[in-house]
């Protein structure tokens, strides 16, 4: 049973004709015979009684008159909610990306395309992926990739993990000197509390990363606090409740406006930062526009 058989069905019961249903619907007269055909083929029940002048409606066939309206609404509604949503790239986007890498990319789009228009929604990466998959964002730009078939991650941007200490007399000296060893990087994790980002941040894999690198488990590091939002950290750090291996677009920012100190890293520090979408999803002309800005880019 198809929407274009149900279509024929209410244009055949409205006109009562089957000519003048195939002039509605435009189609031919016999397309509306065979859309006939197959729906009483398919509910083993007559739906018409057929004369020389117009048809009738059986008891079964008015009930699925009604049926066949109440579907066909159904449908009209959803294309008209959508062809409404049209006008709006769906977008879900994890901290760091939502924070400090969409300002700096929206102007130059939006400067090819006016009249677009966004809706943003915020959340950790793991978090964003699960909405992608399922339907609820057009696509999503985090920081970090998963196994998935159903999904395409396709690289945009590009940052790196440092370390993000308070303006101390003790850590100022430190900056004085020649850089961070991967020795003198690890000690000073050891023996500091730190803040971590929560489970499914992009961000929070990739200090995890670095730490390992640096050879150390994160169990051997002193918690002080998990946090959500980027902001938290960069205040907390801000206040001595401990260190924390940040993105360095989010540290640079903080360290304008914060007293806040910002070390380079002595290992592999890189990150990407992911546009993904479902496999086989059909873009808006806004969101396929804006697609193919960010891999511009790269």
């Amino acid at each position: 049973m198809e929407f274009r058989q149900l279509r024929s069905f209410i244009a055949l019961v409205e006109c009562e004709n089957f000519t003048l249903a195939a002039q509605k619907t435009f189609v031919s007269q016999p397309t509306i015979s065979t859309h006939l055909r197959i729906l009483e083929d398919e509910l083993q029940t007559q739906l018409v009684i057929r004369d020389t002048k117009k048809i009738r409606l059986t008891d079964r066939g008015r009930e699925f008159y009604d049926f066949a309206k109440r579907v066909v609404s159904l449908e009209d509604q959803l294309k008209q909610s959508w062809l409404k949503d049209n006008d709006h790239i769906h977008l879900g986007a994890s901290t760091i990306p939502s924070t400090y890498l969409l300002p700096h990319l929206l102007p130059g789009f939006l400067a090819k395309m006016p009249e677009a228009h966004f809706v943003i929604t915020q959340g950790d990466s793991a978090a964003v992926i699960d909405d992608v998959r399922s339907g609820i964002y057009n696509m999503g730009l985090v920081g970090m990739k998963v196994a998935d078939d159903d999904l395409v991650f396709t690289p945009v941007a590009e940052d790196r993990m440092v370390l993000m200490t308070p303006d101390t007399p003790t850590f100022r000296a430190l900056a004085e000197g020649p850089g961070l060893s991967p020795e003198a990087a690890a000690s000073v994790l050891r023996e500091n509390r730190v803040v971590v980002r929560e489970a499914g941040s992009g961000s929070g894999a990739g200090a995890m990363a670095c730490v390992e690198a640096l050879g150390l488990r994160p169990d051997q590091l002193n918690v002080a606090a998990t946090v959500s939002t980027q902001e938290s950290m960069n205040n907390m750090v801000m206040t001595g409740v401990g260190l924390a291996i940040a993105s360095n677009l989010a540290a640079e920012e903080a360290k304008a406006t914060k007293p806040i100190l910002v070390f380079e890293l002595p290992v592999e520090s890189r990150r990407e930062f992911f546009l993904v979408h479902r496999r086989y999803s059909k873009f808006s002309p806004q969101a396929q526009a804006f697609a193919d800005y960010l891999m511009a880019r790269e």
